[in-house]
């Protein structure tokens, strides 16, 4: 079990570093950072099919220069100011080794990788202004079997 790792978020747009080329904008904090896990939705439509919602975008804004919507300036939300989702992966291993001699050995072996198979979430889009902003876009590896056999002499 793993806790998540900070996020960074950022800005998009083509309006956001017109004054200092390759800067990083921050957004502005309009509500909690704190939203997981109770905020988390499952997406089933359009073009979000099977993706998880890990933060709320209504919570997050794009602050501009006062009388300038045109130019970003910085947020007050803080660098690595919220947390993307954990691992929650169990891998179990079962073998039996057979001696035929005082020598030779022979191990059958099955090994699975997250055998709960539980859904993990990463990839958090964390640029605001993104159609896919606080939403996984990906997924850690699903369960996995492996079989295998060693034969020790």
């Amino acid at each position: 079990m793993e806790t998540g790792v900070p996020l960074n978020l950022g800005v998009t747009g083509a309006t956001v570093c017109n004054v200092v080329p390759n800067c990083g904008v921050r957004p502005g904090l309009t509500g909690t950072p704190i939203d997981y896990p109770a905020t988390q939705t499952f997406q089933n439509t359009g073009s979000h099919l099977g993706t998880i919602q890990w933060l709320d975008p209504a919570n997050y804004a794009i602050t501009y220069l006062p009388g300038n919507s045109k130019v970003a300036t910085f947020g007050n939300l803080q660098h690595d100011g919220v947390w993307g989702p954990g691992r929650d992966n169990w891998n179990m291993s079962l073998f039996k080794t057979f001696a035929f001699t005082e020598r030779l050995h022979f191990q059958l072996r099955a090994d699975a990788f997250n055998i709960w198979n539980h859904p993990q979430m990463n990839g958090i889009d964390t640029n605001v202004g993104d159609a896919n902003f606080g939403m996984a876009t990906s997924a850690w590896t699903p369960r996995e079997f492996q079989f295998g056999a060693k034969l020790e002499f």
